[in-house]
């Protein structure tokens, strides 16, 4: 299993943002340090992600990109806190879009979600 935090040099940006793109990892994982409440920007794209248990520590988010993962299951993505705030959602490459209803889960799951989506 590989998480983001098994290093000391990974952390936010002073935006907020945190980019771990194509870095293999498949879990975030809940031994979070603390700047994890900080970051705004997430992004995880082209990772092994199926699931998101711990990014509920990531209570800033206004962004949150995992285009190109394995997230099969529309539960995961219902683990981002509070949603209402979130903006930006990015989930391209992932089984859970496969689900015909899916968009619609978004728009009321997601209040401000105002995306397409891609297959």
């Amino acid at each position: 299993m590989t998480s983001f935090f098994t290093s000391d040099d990974v952390g936010p940006d002073s935006d907020g943002i945190l980019s771990l793109n194509f870095k293999g990892i498949d879990s975030i994982g809940t031994d979070l340090p603390a700047w994890a409440a900080r970051v705004t920007t997430l992004s995880l794209n082209y990772n092994n992600m199926k699931s998101l248990a711990g990014i509920e520590r990531f209570i800033s988010l206004r962004r949150l990109h995992l285009n190109y993962n394995r997230i099969a299951s529309f539960q995961e993505l219902l683990r981002v806190p509070r949603k209402e705030n979130l903006v930006e959602l990015s989930i391209q490459g992932n089984p859970v879009l496969s689900k015909p209803s899916i968009f619609k889960d978004l728009c009321i799951s997601f209040p401000k979600y105002r995306g397409s989506i891609i297959r």
